[in-house]
């Protein structure tokens, strides 16, 4: 029978445990999680999933062989077996682990780099837990075998007595001892043969987890028995032995990675792995798992694949499949003999996807489409983004997609081979769905399904869930043989629908021009506003006259108050030589481009309108039919042009929402036979916007909607507004390449936004009015300027070429669904400000799974805010006029939090500090603005919180605390020993180089004692000061610099922290005696404000004989300053480090 214990007070040697205040906050946890509705499910289930998670393994086969053949051996069956490897794994065991064909037994590997600052172990236990789904938890090492019983025994021990966790015995066997051991008992010894014999209730994770007890995050690290009962777990122990642990090697020391800022210049940057250009990548090591819903959705999966005659390449496509983490339920190969395969019957409601031999699906695939299929119940088609993989070298071409996208669909088969779709689009499609799809029958299904459903029907995943063999066409067919089936299919296609469409070869290979056909030429009213710029409009106006064979339009010049006499004896020419054609509107006014084409709109006769710029001039003779085609369609709300610069680049082809600001045009400056990503910059497709610079709509639509917005968007926008107002009425927005017109793009309403810009000298009212503009556009379309549904969030909004977005803070998750509070922050630097203040809490947080989010070094501009999803955003003393013109971008952003950090009192700099010039001479004129532009502001000490309380309405105080990632889990323990009175005594100072005040203020104490003690300075020394300091140690950065401290400190027998009385100084916080406390060294300071409070050091006057004094008491006495020195380091280790309380407070500092 098992013993039950439920006593909380003894460690495992017998002995009084010392409690430290979180260990309360750690009971109260407990109990709330006892109070959970789904605890007791753990012990009333009949059948609970056990979590066993292998995160420590180092070996290949031979560790292996014994552990995999006894978890299948095992009575209980109920069990998931999760191997978690990273980088450090070998791909030899990697392979091997793949081979091992198990449903229950999955390998995850954490693909970016290492966590800084944590232990690889740490971190893959953290993961194994986060992916764990059982209701009981087991951790096991990659050396370990276990007992047929293990999970039977442990966990009918843990559920017969109630609880919360069982271990039983481990033997250790070494290879080089005769007699094994056996590790266990009612007291266990500490280890991973702990954990081996050890299952307990998945509640418990929370501690594993959480910044409160961030030393239980390892299941063997030597707090774990101690802790489990400090909070009282209910544990039993059996006397049965239940493992058996086979050590390879001496116990690891993994000692802490200095945090690295990975940068990668735009030319060597590669796609796959993704580089990054900034450490928020690195905050992402927690994979994508973590986002996805505990909850599997199950979806019956039919995967069909078309196998060839390389076995190989049909292993790794089978291999992919095997490893999905929401299962298949189907699997079928279709054989290389061309015979049709037999199908399983599938109910309207199963879903299919197809494969080609050498096809890999990535290990979400199949769980984020049945996500997908829970969040949009009616889909009837699913696709995702692919790259290529050929099996030799790393995968790369990305395709990034666009939502559905009719147009381009037309153009070429961007949807690609690979989508998952409902059984009853496939059995409506048979005769040619027998098979798996290759790009022909995908393409016929895909043209079938836009012509069936509505757009809502077919969904979009933006994630690359799958790596196609290129040897198979994937999206552009290879041979003119493919290209002529595929254009078949569109021409049928076309006769579906009644559309007497014409098909010609489009820019490239693969790719195509369906012209839809002019059927009508109902007139167009072309509206030009102008004023003044003769040439431009003469220009325009002749050309348009001269080449246009569309025979039904006429021309409305809207003149803005010209006041040249040329320019206005143009204009009365104009009026009387052809009236039936040409008309005058005189507007005067302000610039209002709104305003002006919604007067004319009101007079103009044409069933359709042209939006037009006077700087534009026609091309071809045909452009106006090529617009006109698409604006008979019914569906359609507006078309737009291909516009070039007179030097023949680029000018317009389309607009993206969210790029370079609210709307910006793609490939501007692309020459103009360049094909742009992925083509798009010469196919016909569906954008959210298009430029009002040459922009076709219906006059009644234009109408219904009122036009342009002459309130809003006077001059900036209009158009984008415009056409997603359109667009909200279900209008599609077409651009065409084959309308081609001249823009000069410098006279027109573009050029008035820039001016605004470039020139705010110029105009103060013009550059006010456009972030105006700019400010309420993000407010009404944020959704859209975050995501262009015409566009992807695997591309830069920053690029205008379609680049691939390399910031892992603005690319999708796995899942839409935030389950936590999204923060950005932005650190000033990575030094000891900006780790302590912003990184290290960041760090914590996201640990604790309290948050999502991560690091930026460049603050964003509200489009890019908006992508990233942000719910706060953090700004670490931002005061330079670029980071104070952000603030005032994102001021607009209404529905986000914007928090101000500062934790010194930057405008009273000391006058010896080497800091002082690196501050502009108005710093506080600009902290009153930053400040001000924030909803919060928070400082690291009372004292500060009352030098700038007029500044926000809103300040909140939290102070320093010291962070696990810096400086560990456990304190350095400091022993006494009598030898230490043979040597001279050590004193020693540690410090930025921010201190040349403070230090001289202690010169002559430091001079005076130089025969009686060996000084050691840390970070900075006086030049004076050399000749009597004995050692002096240079700074170095901040990640380092804890664990140097602690080495240096070692051999310190007194700590000096001397303050300076100023200002200044008066407002630092206590950071550090903190420092000095961790490392357990006796301190003797400054009695100024920042060292006040109930730490245990020895304070004292400013004065030369009150600090001789002082220093040399502690040295008379050593035993009894070691002992304040143990004080001071319970103290730091109870009350000061950034975990449960003082982790809260950061918290609800930054979000509540």
């Amino acid at each position: 029978m098992p013993t039950r214990f439920t006593t909380a007070t003894l460690n495992s040697g017998g002995q009084a445990v010392t409690e430290l205040p979180s260990i309360q906050t750690d009971r109260d946890c407990l109990a709330a999680l006892r109070r959970h509705p789904n605890y007791g499910c753990a012990f009333t289930d009949s059948r609970p999933l056990i979590s066993i998670i292998v995160a420590d393994f180092t070996c290949g086969e031979r560790v292996f062989e014994r552990l995999i053949p006894t978890l299948r051996q095992q009575s209980y069956p109920q069990f998931e077996v999760l191997f978690i490897a990273d980088a450090t794994h070998s791909a030899a065991t990697l392979e091997w682990l793949n081979l091992q064909h198990d449903e229950r037994m999955r390998l995850y590997r954490l693909t970016s780099p290492p966590h800084p600052s944590r232990s690889n172990l740490i971190r893959r236990t953290n993961a194994g837990l986060r992916l764990a789904r059982g209701q009981w938890i087991c951790h096991i090492a990659g050396e370990d075998a276990l007992a047929t019983e293990h999970l039977a025994q442990l966990l009918g021990a843990a559920r017969s007595t109630q609880c919360e966790w069982a271990h039983g015995l481990a033997r250790q066997i070494l290879d080089d001892v005769d007699e094994p051991t056996d590790h266990g008992g009612q007291s266990p010894q500490l280890g991973q043969h702990v954990a081996t014999a050890s299952v307990y209730h998945a509640a418990l994770k929370t501690f594993h987890l959480s910044a409160a007890c961030p030393h239980l995050t390892a299941p063997d690290v030597p707090n774990l028995w101690q802790k489990f009962v400090q909070i009282g777990v209910n544990h039993c122990h059996l006397d049965d032995i239940v493992a058996a642990h086979y050590p390879t090697a001496a116990p690891r020391v993994e000692r802490l990675q200095p945090i690295a800022v990975h940068t990668v210049s735009r030319d060597d940057r590669s796609y796959f792995p993704a580089a990054v250009r900034n450490y928020a990548l690195q905050l992402r090591w927690l994979f994508p798992e973590q986002r996805v819903p505990a909850a599997p959705v199950l979806v019956k999966f039919l995967v069909f694949i078309q196998a060839d005659n390389n076995t190989a390449r049909l292993a790794h496509t089978l291999r992919s499949v095997h490893q999905q983490r929401h299962p298949a339920r189907w699997i079928v190969i279709c054989d290389a003999s061309g015979q049709p395969a037999h199908l399983p019957p599938l109910g309207a409601n199963d879903w299919r996807l197809d494969l080609q031999s050498g096809d890999i699906l990535t290990p979400e695939a199949l769980q984020v489409l049945a996500q997908a299929i829970k969040t949009a119940p009616d889909a009837v088609l699913i696709y995702c983004d692919h790259d290529h993989y050929d099996g030799n070298t790393p995968p790369a071409n990305p395709h990034f997609k666009p939502a559905l996208n009719p147009d381009l669909l037309r153009s070429y088969p961007y949807i690609g081979r690979v989508f998952a779709a409902r059984a009853d689009l496939f059995n409506q499609q048979a005769a040619i769905t027998a098979r798996p799809l290759q790009l022909t029958a995908a393409y016929a299904l895909c043209l079938f399904a836009i012509e069936q459903f509505k757009s809502e029907h077919i969904v979009r995943v933006p994630l690359v869930l799958a790596h196609l063999n290129p040897a198979i066409d994937t999206v552009f067919a290879a041979t003119s043989e493919t290209w002529h089936k595929l254009s078949i299919l569109l021409e049928q296609h076309a006769q579906r629908l009644g559309i007497a469409a014409t098909l010609n070869e489009g820019p490239a290979p693969g790719t195509f021009h369906f012209l839809h056909p002019l059927t009508r030429t109902p007139k167009v009213s072309i509206l030009i506003p102008t004023k003044e710029q003769l040439p431009y409009l003469q220009r325009c106006l002749e050309s348009i006259l001269a080449k246009t064979v569309y025979p039904n339009y006429e021309i409305i010049i809207i003149d803005n108050g010209s006041t040249n006499s040329e320019c206005v004896a143009y204009l009365r020419g104009m009026e009387t030589i052809a009236p039936e054609r040409i008309r005058v509107l005189y507007a005067p006014g302000p610039f209002n481009f709104s305003r002006l084409n919604n007067q004319a709109a009101q007079i103009a006769t044409g069933e359709f309108l042209l939006l037009l710029n006077n700087d534009t001039a026609v091309f071809q003779a045909d452009w106006l039919n090529h617009l006109m085609r698409h604006g008979l369609r019914p569906e359609v709300g507006a078309v737009g042009a291909r516009l070039l610069f007179p030097g023949g680049k680029v000018q317009h082809a389309g607009v993206v929402l969210g790029l370079a600001g609210p709307a910006e045009h793609p490939f501007l400056g692309l020459e103009k036979d360049q094909p742009g990503y992925l083509f798009r910059a010469q196919v016909t497709q569906n954008y959210s916007a298009v430029t009002a610079a040459c922009l076709l709509v219906k006059k009644e639509l234009y109408l219904d909607v009122n036009g342009l917005n002459e309130t809003d968007f006077a001059v900036g926008y209009n158009d984008v507004d415009f056409c997603l107002r359109l667009a909200a009425l279900s209008k599609q927005i077409v651009w065409t390449p084959l309308a081609i017109l001249l823009h000069e793009g410098s006279a027109s309403q573009r050029r008035a936004i820039e001016s605004a810009e470039k020139k705010i000298a110029q105009s103060d009212k013009k550059q006010q009015r456009f972030r105006q503009e700019q400010g309420i556009f993000y407010n009404k379309w944020p959704q859209c300027v975050a995501n262009d549904s015409a566009y992807s969030p695997g591309l830069s909004l920053v690029n205008r070429s379609f680049e691939i977005e390399t910031n892992a803070l603005l690319t999708p998750p796995k899942n839409d669904a935030l389950i936590y509070p999204k923060v950005i922050a932005f650190p000033a630097d990575m030094q000891g400000c900006g780790n302590y203040r912003i990184i290290q809490p960041m760090l914590a947080m996201l640990d604790d799974q309290l948050i999502e989010g991560g690091l930026s070094y460049e603050i964003f501009g509200a489009n890019l805010v908006l992508r990233s999803g942000a719910d706060t955003l953090i700004f670490q003393r931002p005061h330079t006029d670029i980071q104070i013109t952000l603030l005032e971008e994102l001021l607009q952003l209404n529905h986000i939090k914007k928090i101000y950090e500062v934790d010194d009192l930057l405008f009273n700099i000391p006058l010896k500090s080497i800091h002082r010039d690196a501050m502009p001479a108005d710093i506080r004129k600009r902290l009153t603005k930053a400040i001000g532009l924030c909803d919060r502001l928070i400082v690291s000490t009372a004292p500060l919180a009352e030098q700038l309380n007029k500044l926000n309405r809103d300040v909140r105080v939290v102070e320093n605390c010291l962070p696990a990632h810096l400086w560990g889990i456990n304190p350095p323990q400091r022993v006494y020993t009598e030898a230490n009175k043979k040597r001279k005594p050590r004193i020693g100072w540690a410090g930025g180089v921010g201190h040349q005040g403070d230090l001289e203020l202690v010169q002559n104490v430091i001079t005076a004692l130089a025969d009686e003690v060996e000084w050691e300075f840390f970070g900075m020394c006086p030049e004076r000061l050399q000749p009597v300091v004995k050692r002096f140690i240079n700074g170095i950065p901040t990640p380092y610099y804890p664990a140097r401290l602690m080495s240096l400190v070692s051999q310190w027998d007194l700590a000096i922290a001397p303050l300076e009385d100023n200002p200044f100084n008066r407002c630092k916080s206590n950071l550090r005696l903190l420092e000095y406390g961790w490392c357990g060294v006796p301190v003797v300071c400054s009695n100024l404000l920042p060292y006040q409070g109930n730490l245990p050091v020895t304070r004292i006057k400013n004065r030369h004989k009150d600090w001789i004094d002082a220093i040399r008491s502690h040295l008379a006495d050593p035993f009894a300053s070691y002992q304040q020195g143990l004080a001071l380091q319970q103290a730091v280790v109870a009350r000061h480090l950034l975990r449960g309380q003082n982790l809260t407070n950061w918290l609800a500092a930054w979000h509540d």
